[in-house]
């Protein structure tokens, strides 16, 4: 028998069989952020009215934050997706451990403001500043988004504060939005955040789904994946579910991912409490489960997530008798 390579069961990670089995054109529960699978809660909605509010009124800097998981980033795409291209200018900065210098040049990147890469950091101020003039001239404002705002060093914010102060005495030449975790509204209000903390004019924190939406998300994201087969998930698959996520998005999908796997291997289409139970005491997952719960701030990275999957998969497999089953799916 040849060696089965963990790089073929990474490809089953990222193409798991259930995609075929349920008709799916794409994996339902992905924890990439998509604008396409964007689910409108109360609150999701609501932080979208609050930033078009904030647009409206030409504040200087507003903050969106919430708990690992919430979709802070999923809702900075839908909000740039919505915005009038002839209208708006915007520069999304989503690794944001920079220094002043090169959040610089990522910003004239993102406006495409060339310049060249070894250019002065006074040139380059220089540069974002007469574009800014001269798109406020033709009648477009530009929208700075930084997406884990509380990586951001103090020097960097800083320098975020004084970009924000660019204005013609009447109008803002550039408004900028955080999105950040919940511990970021506690360093803001340092002393020596201060004149930082004065210019955020519009906050807004994202909660998790409530109970009575974790059915709609979970169906929104199934036909969302292009489902041409049979599914059906119970009322009381959803109780559980919220039971053991707490409404937490990015849970919810690695709870859903599992349950779906789970459904393959046994050959069913209905999504039940007992399943979601099942998937959940998949050791590795229910640790997650048990920290959001305890109310843990720690950040479940993308790479955490795919070793957990690969040892789900495997965990499922073996306990179910079937792991033969999976590694025929392997390329070998």
């Amino acid at each position: 028998m040849k060696r089965t390579h963990l790089f073929s069961i990474f490809l089953v990670v990222v193409d798991p069989p259930y995609v075929e089995f349920f008709g799916f054109k794409e994996r339902p529960f992905s924890l990439t952020p998509d604008e396409n699978f964007f689910f409108p809660s109360r609150s999701h909605e609501q932080c979208l009215e609050y930033l078009g509010f904030f647009l409206r009124q030409n504040e200087p800097i507003a903050l969106v934050y919430g708990d690992v998981g919430t979709g802070k980033t999923i809702t900075s795409r839908k909000f740039i997706g919505s915005l009038d291209s002839e209208r708006y200018n915007t520069a999304l900065i989503l690794n944001p451990i920079l220094d002043r210098s090169e959040l610089l040049k990522e910003i004239l990147r993102e406006l495409r403001i060339s310049h060249e890469g070894d250019s002065p950091f006074r040139e380059m101020y220089e540069r974002l500043e007469g574009f800014l003039l001269e798109e406020h001239r033709k009648g477009k404002a530009t929208v700075l988004l930084v997406d884990e705002a509380q990586l951001l060093s103090d020097e960097t914010l800083d320098f975020i504060r004084v970009l924000s102060n660019f204005e013609t005495g009447k109008e803002k030449l550039i408004q900028v939005i955080f999105f950040a975790q919940d511990d970021f509204l506690e360093r803001i209000k340092r002393e020596g955040m201060k004149y930082l903390a004065q210019r955020i004019t519009v906050t807004f924190r994202l909660n998790p789904l409530a109970r009575d939406e974790i059915l709609p998300y979970v169906n929104h994201r199934i036909y969302k994946a292009g489902l041409t087969g049979t599914f059906r998930c119970d009322e009381g698959a959803g109780r559980v579910m919220y039971e053991l996520s707490g409404g937490n998005p990015r849970l919810l999908n690695l709870l859903c991912d599992r349950a779906l796997l789970l459904l393959y291997l046994q050959s069913k289409r209905r999504l039940t409490a007992d399943v979601v139970r099942r998937a959940a005491y998949e050791p590795t997952l229910s640790h997650l489960i048990a920290e959001s719960m305890a109310g843990s701030k720690q950040r479940v990275h993308l790479f955490y997530a795919l070793a957990l999957a690969i040892a789900s998969m495997l965990f499922v497999c073996v306990r179910l008798g079937l792991i033969g089953r999976l590694l025929s799916l392997l390329s070998f």
